[in-house]
């Protein structure tokens, strides 16, 4: 078990700084949200722009932005040192993440469809079944 788990321990163990910050400062937003009024009409501006550009294009820009961007700048900010990133492997985690992105917005649209798009806890829990029993073994672990 302990080989197997290893390189997680080492990854977090590694970047504990980035990480640190990144879930303070989602701490802070989510303070801010519940208590500032201005903040609380957000979610329906989102919407509003997602359905503008189309959800794919929004899908891709938001998980490039969540997985690439956000993690290199609390890289920097804490000054965690690690390698270089090239135009290579930045063009590479755009692919990956599009891919990512669009694999679970279309999971979900269909779910939404075939299971409904309700939050009771059945609903929740179905969905959470075929995401981390199914999607996430076959799919997007493996890829």
């Amino acid at each position: 078990m302990r080989s197997l788990t290893a390189p997680g321990i080492k990854a977090v163990k590694d970047n504990w700084r980035p990480i640190v910050l990144i879930q303070f400062c989602f701490l802070v937003f989510v303070v801010l949200f519940y208590t500032v009024p201005s903040l609380q009409n957000l979610p329906d501006r989102i919407d509003a722009f997602k359905k503008s550009i189309g959800p794919l294009v929004f899908v891709v820009g938001m998980i490039w932005f969540v997985s690439i961007i956000i993690p290199e700048v609390a890289k920097r900010a804490t000054g965690q040192k690690g390698d270089k990133l090239t135009w290579k492997d930045i063009l590479l985690r755009m692919v990956y993440f599009a891919t990512i992105g669009i694999s679970i917005n279309l999971l979900y649209d269909w779910m939404n469809v075939a299971i409904g798009s309700d939050v009771a806890p059945g609903t929740i829990l179905k969905k959470l079944a075929i995401d981390q029993l199914i999607y996430s073994p076959l799919f997007s672990m493996p890829l």
